[in-house]
């Protein structure tokens, strides 16, 4: 799914649909008229212990990290220099168990505080 090597494009596009949320190239969606058929670099799946559990429904980038606002009043940051998330939720602070390697392996989430 993701590598230790694995960067940000310059130009990250977001995509947050019902199921999952996906990193592509936009440089490369503006180049190339067949975007439609375009794979993501990454594709993070919506599931029960996995990175995601809620809906993702908007995203945006500074610098490494990537802040996803989803439902259910839930904000994912992807760390792509540590390769790590956390999660904030009306419950309190969060961080994924595993690495971003096994964001989709539903290794579930550990309170901070």
């Amino acid at each position: 799914m993701i590598s230790d090597t694995f960067e940000l494009p310059e130009q990250p596009f977001f995509s947050c649909e019902e199921d999952n949320f996906s990193i592509a190239d936009g440089a490369v969606m503006r180049t190339d008229l067949r975007f439609a058929n375009l794979e993501p670099l990454l594709r993070l799946d919506v599931g029960e212990g996995n990175v995601f559990e809620q809906r993702p429904r908007s995203a945006s980038r500074e610098g490494s990290i990537v802040s996803v606002e989803c439902d259910g009043d839930e904000t994912v940051e992807l760390d792509f220099d540590e390769l790590a998330a956390r999660k904030t939720t009306p419950e309190g602070e969060f961080v994924y168990k595993a690495g971003l390697d096994e964001a989709n392996a539903g290794r579930g989430w550990l309170r901070m505080r």
